[in-house]
């Protein structure tokens, strides 16, 4: 692989190859495993209300990875399944600007042939940090934090939500997206059971307790030539 070129890790509407075209110009899209690392619907994302995401009932949230605490619980867990891919000097610094709130950060993943790599994965990170990394972007988030201030409120504290805020949860042309994604790469179960909500429920539990949200999001495949 050229030097030019980054490794990167999709875990949510890049999972789908449809999803990441419609983004940049990804090269050898892949399936890939990442030990030790979950999914969380903990990032609040004020472009999921014009998209379909609803704050009446906490329908805004997006996708971060963040590495398993638990000791115990990461030995126990299965390995997180993503999308694998490269992109050039020029789609990298794009996707950057693009995606403000996340720690880009640079782990290990599994190849299908049982290779170990690197590439980067979008973390989870708080206001402070990200700031303190991207300070050039302090007006931008004043500024979508104003015209958006229920978004946020959980970023830097999330047990001290505003009376009367809904439990955030996935936006479900979102969840959507990524189960399709996820159906395709064939990495279903996977996705099910290495995503968590806010709560701390898995999607796959999420579902189970939500059968309407279970029948509208579920993958839509299209077949492939």
């Amino acid at each position: 692989m050229s030097d030019s070129m980054t490794t990167m890790l999709g875990i949510g509407s890049l999972l789908s190859i449809e999803s990441a075209t419609k983004t940049f110009q990804p090269q050898n899209f892949r399936l890939g495993h990442v030990p030790g690392w979950e999914r969380t619907f903990s990032l609040a994302a004020p472009m999921c209300v014009p998209r379909g995401g609803n704050l009446a009932t906490g329908e805004i949230a997006c996708l971060a990875a963040r590495p398993i605490a638990c000791a115990k619980r990461r030995a126990a867990a299965p390995p997180m399944a993503v999308s694998v891919f490269e992109l050039d000097a020029e789609e990298t610094a794009k996707y950057y600007g693009r995606e403000y709130g996340y720690n880009f950060t640079q782990v290990e993943y599994v190849e299908a042939d049982g290779t170990v790599k690197t590439g980067q994965i979008p973390a989870l990170t708080t206001e402070k940090a990200w700031l303190a990394a991207h300070p050039e972007m302090k007006e931008r988030l004043a500024a979508i934090k104003k015209e958006w201030p229920e978004v946020f409120y959980h970023w830097e504290a999330p047990d001290a939500a505003p009376e009367g805020l809904p439990l955030l949860l996935p936006p479900r042309y979102y969840l959507k997206i990524c189960r399709t994604g996820a159906e395709e790469l064939g990495c279903a179960d996977s996705y099910l059971d290495t995503t968590f909500l806010y709560d701390g429920r898995s999607v796959r539990e999420y579902l189970a307790d939500a059968p309407d949200v279970e029948e509208e999001t579920r993958a839509v495949c299209k077949a492939r030539s």
